[in-house]
């Protein structure tokens, strides 16, 4: 064992990092391979490495007892080797020891006693990438996140060749506890130095810098995201959102139409999807996105804004037939007056009249079906009906100063014949 050639050794402890970044092998399994594969060196070439001489008879002697017992799962044993002998020799040139030690306490989960040990070696070994990315591991596994984050950062440098992984899971942990500067400059630094760069990377930039608002540098790492993976959803769905920051709504109801013919929308993206164009004063647009929804037209709000946006975009014939489908089906006073106005806008005054005598009858205590039947009643020169619709209303508070602006206009004009001569209509109304 002592003799192992020293190239042999090198190629075993890189083991574990090639594994870590195996896509076959989740990124925890491969890191904890990293560690452990680490510490089960054969102790000669591990101290060789250490310290840069051979380490003496009585020094790997204790190595290899205490590897032995960590092979046999006699952690105890084997951490109880390793902190008698560094008590009589706590300045010791290998790192080994402290590694073996901390990676016997992370086994039994005893995280603090595990990351002490990792201090104590880094303090002499300060460049040691295997020391440095077994504390991170540590951290990270105590809940010390954000010291963890910054720990990968170190392990990533000090690693030959380096792991992007590792610092990818920098970047991630400091995203994740929300130092977005931090997070963000490790994300540029990785895609940076290792070209191409893979989605994962570009979307730790994309959160940092959409949470930092800067829309610009999200929006270039959202454009690099499609350019590798076009037809995934999401990032259109993000680059919508990040084109509404930007103020710029038609396109992102562009972004939103590429993302839904990826994935099928929701009723609520829909309705939201609606509404952007609404804002853009496309009514038509937004009654064609609503009507992808199968469900809209068997609800009386979904029917009644359907009847809204046509009516709005000029398509009065759809308008009407989705408020006459609401009435068939769920009938109330605001709609039989909401197609009585549209009504009387078409100038169709008795059709308005005759739905809002109708109205009246089934709801007599709406206030506002009366002043509507009163005007439809008044464009008919049916004075009787339109003074009666009137003082009816003059009954709710609501209603009553329109009503009586209108019945002192109407008497107005039924009394300027009588000055010149009483008819018989007029002498009847009054």
């Amino acid at each position: 064992m002592v003799g192992q050639d020293r190239s042999e050794i090198r190629a075993v402890g890189k083991v574990g990092l090639l594994l870590s970044r195996r896509k076959d092998i989740p990124f925890w399994a491969g890191l904890i391979l990293a560690l452990f594969m680490a510490a089960a060196l054969p102790s000669g070439g591990a101290a060789a490495q250490s310290s840069g001489r051979e380490p003496s008879h009585g020094e790997r002697k204790i190595l290899y007892q205490a590897q032995k017992r960590f092979e046999n799962k006699d952690l105890q044993a084997c951490a109880l080797i390793l902190e008698e002998y560094l008590k009589e020799h706590p300045e010791t040139g290998y790192a080994r020891f402290f590694l073996l030690l901390g990676n016997s306490y992370f086994q039994q989960e005893k995280y603090l006693e595990a990351e002490k040990a990792y201090q104590r070696g880094l303090r002499l070994h300060r460049g040691d990438p295997l020391l440095n990315l077994n504390l991170a591991l540590t951290l990270e596994r105590s809940g010390r996140l954000e010291l963890a984050g910054e720990q990968y950062v170190r392990a990533y440098e000090l690693t030959d060749p380096a792991d992007p992984r590792l610092l990818h899971q920098g970047a991630a942990l400091l995203l994740r506890v929300k130092d977005y500067h931090k997070a963000r400059e490790a994300a540029r630094r990785l895609l940076k130095a290792h070209p191409p760069g893979q989605p994962e990377w570009f979307e730790l930039l994309l959160h940092a810098s959409l949470e930092l608002k800067d829309y610009d540098e999200a929006t270039a790492a959202v454009r690099q995201l499609l350019a590798i993976n076009p037809g995934k959803a999401d990032y259109w769905r993000f680059l919508a959102q990040l084109q509404l920051y930007r103020q710029k709504y038609a396109e992102a109801a562009a972004a939103l139409e590429v993302a839904y013919r990826y994935e099928t929308p929701s009723a609520s993206d829909l309705e939201h999807l609606a509404d952007l164009y609404l804002s853009l004063n496309l009514p038509l647009r937004a009654a064609e996105t609503l009507e992808k929804n199968p469900e809209i037209r068997k609800i009386g709000q979904g029917l009644e804004r359907l009847a809204l946006l046509y009516w709005q975009g000029g398509l009065y014939e759809p308008a009407d037939s989705c408020l006459t489908q609401k009435l068939q089906r769920w009938p109330d006073a605001k709609t039989y007056r909401l197609k009585a106005a549209w009504l009387y806008e078409r100038s169709e005054y008795r059709k308005a009249l005759e739905l809002l005598r109708s109205a009246c009858k089934t709801y007599p205590d709406h206030a506002e079906l009366y002043p509507l039947r009163g005007f439809a009643a008044w464009q008919l020169e049916d004075w009787e009906e339109a003074m009666l619709s009137f003082r009816t209303a003059r009954r709710f508070p609501a209603t009553r100063a329109a009503a009586d602006s209108a019945l002192d206009i109407i008497e107005m004009l039924l009394a300027g014949p009588l000055q010149a001569g009483q008819t018989a209509v007029t002498s009847a109304v009054r």
